[in-house]
């Protein structure tokens, strides 16, 4: 345990402070209306590539474009993900000093006991963060989305 607190909460507290953290990374890296513009660009291309033979110098030269898109968007979306990178597995190696010895946060019932995944009796402070985590991540994404299209980000 790291701030006097219960284990949970404060792997719950860990797990929101990051998804906080990268979502505003997120945000101030990357160029959401230019990620658009590529998304569309692709959907347009699809909508094209239906109406050409497949394996025609046509054909080749839109799958060629959509390529390219991909690629640049991959590189534009990575970005927040390689600035965070280091700072986060230096946290993670904290943590897992910090609550090597806890144990169970989260028992499972009896009949989950079956899931293939390494969990056992219960779930750990790994599993409780990164379950938090993409819960956090997918509310904050959904209102940063929200507050963009209301114009206020």
């Amino acid at each position: 345990m790291m701030f006097g607190l219960s284990p949970i909460v404060e792997i719950v507290m860990i797990s929101l402070s990051i998804s906080i953290i990268y979502q505003l990374v997120h945000e101030f890296t990357t160029d959401r209306k230019k990620i658009t513009g590529m998304k569309n660009r692709m959907k347009n291309i699809r909508n094209e590539l239906k109406n050409i033979k497949p394996g025609s110098k046509a054909y080749n030269a839109k799958q060629s474009k959509m390529l390219d898109i991909n690629m640049d968007m991959m590189k534009l979306t990575m970005k927040p993900t390689m600035i965070t990178m280091i700072p986060f597995l230096l946290v993670f190696t904290v943590l897992r000093g910090a609550y090597a010895g806890v144990g169970v946060l989260i028992p499972l019932p009896a009949f989950l006991n079956w899931v293939p995944l390494g969990i056992g009796d219960g779930l750990g402070w790994l599993w409780t963060y990164i379950i938090c985590s993409m819960l956090f991540s997918t509310l904050l994404r959904r209102a940063a989305d929200k507050l963009e299209a209301r114009g206020i980000i």
